[in-house]
């Protein structure tokens, strides 16, 4: 019976973990994409200081952003968003039409990370 109990305790510790992992990567994800939008709404409104302000801010938390996901992502999904984040900038701050195809594209990015993690049974067949 012990040995029951203990499984049931292990089963227990992992979905728990199982869980806040999950919470943790749907929560970064949601900051990140609050962030990318308030660039967003900077250069739709023609202030490219509060955008490229805006940008820096991303990277700064990109870099917290990458540990917590490096964990539960493969890295396939975070290094698009990372060169979408490179470019960005320079985009920006030359005043280019594509940025805003840029922020468009890592808000999309960002938002399917949170789908690739949520433990779903077809993930798991």
């Amino acid at each position: 019976m012990t040995r029951i109990w203990t499984s049931i305790g292990i089963l227990a510790v992992l979905l728990g973990l199982c869980i806040c992992s999950v919470r943790a990567v749907d929560g970064a994800c949601a900051r990140y994409d609050a962030q990318a939008a308030q660039a967003e709404a900077a250069l739709s409104a023609g202030d490219t200081a509060g955008a490229l302000a805006a940008c820096d801010g991303l990277m700064a938390e990109w870099d917290r952003f990458h540990g917590i996901c490096g964990i539960f992502v493969t890295g396939s999904r975070l290094t698009p968003i990372r060169e979408e984040l490179a470019a960005l900038r320079p985009m920006i701050a030359a005043g280019m039409p594509e940025s805003h195809a840029g922020l468009a594209r890592l808000r999309y990015r960002i938002r399917c990370i949170p789908e690739e993690t949520t433990p779903l049974i077809w993930h798991i067949l």
